[in-house]
């Protein structure tokens, strides 16, 4: 059931689940290096993320709303942005989009997606 409502709402939403997946796998290695592969408790240290601002409003809701306006800024308004679009959408997309991947310098081919792991390392948390 749930993997049925994710694939309609990134359908949707027209979003890439398997953009979200990848950018997901970068976050867990620095997690299993800080904990070395142990489960870790940290609710006291980070409870104050679930003292409502308002009645109903936890700090978390105005920060994912900040973190998301910032991500659709950087992906819309920055060549860099444009060029991650364009490449995650994948080689041939990119080309129909004029972004011709194959003729971008090799930082530009090889820099772009472990900054995109980075970036959704904070979505994952």
């Amino acid at each position: 059931m749930i993997a049925r409502f994710s694939l309609r709402s990134s359908q949707a939403l027209t979003y890439d689940t398997f953009s979200t997946t990848v950018s997901q796998i970068p976050a867990r290695g620095p997690a299993h290096q800080m904990t070395n592969s142990r489960t870790v408790y940290v609710g006291d240290a980070i409870g104050f993320l679930s003292d409502p601002l308002a009645p109903g409003i936890t700090p978390a809701l105005p920060n994912a709303l900040a973190v998301m306006a910032l991500a659709q800024l950087v992906l819309t308004r920055t060549v860099f942005g444009r060029n991650l679009v364009g490449i995650v959408k994948g080689a041939a997309i990119a080309v129909a989009e004029v972004l011709d991947y194959a003729s971008q310098p090799p930082q530009v081919r090889e820099g772009v997606m472990p900054r995109a792991g980075k970036a959704g390392r904070p979505a994952t948390v």
